[in-house]
């Protein structure tokens, strides 16, 4: 038995929840893709997009009301703009596709969506070479224009969206990883840990994708108990169990694991000057002294 401090492993939490969750979003996401990397699939097939509000209503001739108003638009107006650009592009993408919502300093959302469309990234590999050869910059060589264009704002995004291809699997990866928040810099626009929606409502899902596409979180392997300590109303310490195990045959750990934690509170209130330290381990349900790790044990 060990006893770590949980983790809720939540993107909103800044730190080890946020960091974890974006290596669960990096891993599922690059499993996908390399899913889809053999047979009739290319890697300079996948297209990033960037799709950005119309806030001020230029186009669509509504002004957005407020950011929570736009959070709550998101999914209708990205599963619009996906059935528009299928049937503008032979019925592409079919499942191939996942999206993650950001937020811009000013806390509005925008949307980054990676897709499998051949006849899409075609498209637009010619038009940014068009626009590069007649003076474009960078960014305006992938800014939506023609069919897309139409999509991307009959649909309520604005015409600052942009649309880009994937040249190889290492761009791809690129964008993945920028997405998992691991490094600062990468191909495209796609964001980092910092750019999380933490002003998006309750239970707001960040993370989105075409069924079947992404494979499964990976559950790990081992199993326990929730602990948390509160004051009881005489100004002292109780333990109880948050989560108690369905399993009955599980009751003898969970009261050892309360028991070790008792020990700690006990040792905690002999030396208030000494931190609770973040690894403790236990063996046969009897806690082995700080820093000590058992045989067999990795205590790293």
């Amino acid at each position: 038995m060990t006893r770590r401090v949980y983790r809720c492993g939540s993107w909103r939490h800044a730190g080890d929840c946020a960091r974890h969750e974006a290596a669960v979003t990096f891993r599922r996401i690059t499993e996908a893709v390399a899913a889809h990397g053999g047979g009739s699939y290319s890697s300079s097939h996948w297209v990033l997009m960037v799709l950005t509000l119309d806030r001020d209503g230029y186009y669509s001739g509504s002004r957005w009301h407020d950011e929570q108003v736009a959070y709550g638009a998101l999914s209708r107006m990205s599963r619009n703009l996906l059935a528009r650009v299928r049937r503008a592009y032979d019925g592409e993408p079919a499942r191939a596709w996942a999206a993650v919502v950001e937020a811009h300093r000013s806390g509005w959302p925008h949307v980054n969506l990676l897709l499998y469309a051949p006849s899409l990234a075609r498209e637009l590999e010619q038009t940014r070479r068009a626009r590069i050869d007649a003076g474009a910059t960078p960014r305006q060589s992938i800014l939506v224009g023609g069919k897309l264009a139409d999509c991307v704002v009959s649909t309520g995004w604005g015409l600052q969206s942009t649309a880009e291809v994937a040249h190889s699997t290492d761009a791809i990866a690129g964008y993945i990883v920028k997405l998992a928040g691991q490094h600062d810099a990468t191909v495209g626009e796609i964001s980092k840990l910092t750019q999380a929606p933490l002003n998006a409502p309750v239970r707001f899902r960040r993370l989105r994708s075409g069924k079947g596409f992404l494979p499964p979180r990976h559950k790990g392997r081992h199993t326990g108990v929730l602990l948390r300590r509160r004051p009881s109303r005489e100004g002292d310490e109780e333990i109880c169990s948050v989560n108690p195990p369905r399993d009955p045959n599980q009751t003898e750990a969970v009261q050892a694991a309360i028991a070790a934690e008792w020990q700690l509170i006990r040792e905690g209130q002999a030396a208030p000057e000494r931190d609770v330290p973040l690894v403790r381990y236990a063996v046969l349900g009897v806690l082995e002294p700080a820093g000590h790790s058992p045989v067999g044990f990795d205590s790293s």
